[in-house]
This record gives structure tokens, sequence and C-alpha cells, in this order.
């Protein structure tokens, strides 16, 4: 009989669930995050990865700034793993350094100021160099701030706002609307 199943013989599943809680838990190397939102914001937030013009991150602390249109684009690549709410931090931060921490809204009521929906988003755009053909896969990670029973239709703002940023860096897809005749 082989050892692997001689342990979970001997072990049961209790050690097998024990075992698959340390192995996961070993997993989890992600970086991390502090959000810096400018002082009143609220809306859709897209952070988009693996742009070599964009913001630098530090490997030991992710500090995001987000624009002042809720669009950021950063050098790295996503952050991957689990997050503690003591590891991902969401701030508004003042003109004057002064910082004030956003709750994240998973227990909070919906007539609360908070960050909700977070969630990660891909766009593909093809391209053509000379005779050589590509595939862009640009990556972003989406969430809002805001009261949520208040923010409507977020989603598709926060993807409309990722569209339009893809469009002016690699041009439209052919197989999507022009821009106008997107709604904001």
């Amino acid at each position: 009989m082989p050892d692997a199943i001689r342990w979970v013989v001997r072990f049961g599943l209790k050690g097998v669930a024990v075992f698959m809680w340390l192995a996961l838990g070993a997993c989890n190397n992600a970086t991390p995050e502090v959000h810096l939102i400018p002082a009143g914001y609220q809306g859709p937030v897209v952070i988009i990865f693996n742009m070599p013009e964009g913001q630098p991150v530090d490997s030991r602390e992710r500090i995001y700034r987000i624009g002042p249109d809720g669009v950021l684009a950063v050098q790295a690549p996503p952050n991957q793993g689990v997050l503690t709410s003591k590891e991902l931090r969401f701030y508004y931060e003042y003109k004057d350094g002064t910082r004030e921490r956003i709750p994240i809204g998973k227990a909070l009521p919906e007539n609360v100021l908070q960050v909700f929906g977070r969630y990660s988003r891909g766009i593909y755009r093809r391209a053509q160099h000379g005779d050589a053909k590509s595939v862009h896969v640009i990556e972003g990670e989406v969430y809002a701030v805001g009261i949520p029973s208040q923010m409507g239709d977020w989603g598709e703002k926060a993807n409309v706002m990722m569209e339009r940023w893809v469009d002016a860096k690699y041009g439209p897809n052919p197989s999507s609307p022009a821009p106008d005749a997107m709604t904001p």
C-alpha cells in the first residue's frame, strides 16, 4: 500500500483536512495592499496591471494611489493569494496627506459608505505590428467606493471605464461598439 494511502487510512478525513489547511496556508504569498483614494471620491475604481508606464509598486507592501478619475495603471502583476482585513486596507487620502480608513462592506448595511464588490477582470485586444499579430491580455481589478444602495449600475460603469482606458492604449476592439455609443 502506498504511503499516502496509509496516511489517509491512519489519520482519516480530519488528517486530510488539516493537511489541506496547512498546504493552502503555505500558498498564501499575497503582499499587503493599501489603496489610497482621493478624499470624497465615490464611484467605481479600476486598477490595471502589467503596464510598463504605470505606477511602480513596492514588493513588500503594494500602495495603490488611485487617480481622481478612479483609474490607476501599475507596473506590477495582480496580487496573488488571500488577504486578511489587516492586509487589505482602503483609505481616503486628503491633500495634506492625512488618511481616513474606509470600511470594507461584507457585513455593513447598504446605506453606509464602504468599499464593496471587488472582482478581477480581463480584456483581450488583438494587435498587428507589420506582419506580426499578437493578443494583449489586460488584467484589472475593479471595486466601488460609496453607498451601495445609491450606486446603481457601478459595475457596468467600471467595465466602461476599463474598456475606454484599454481602447485609448491599444485601440478599440473591432467587435465592440465605438466609445461614443457607450453610456458612461
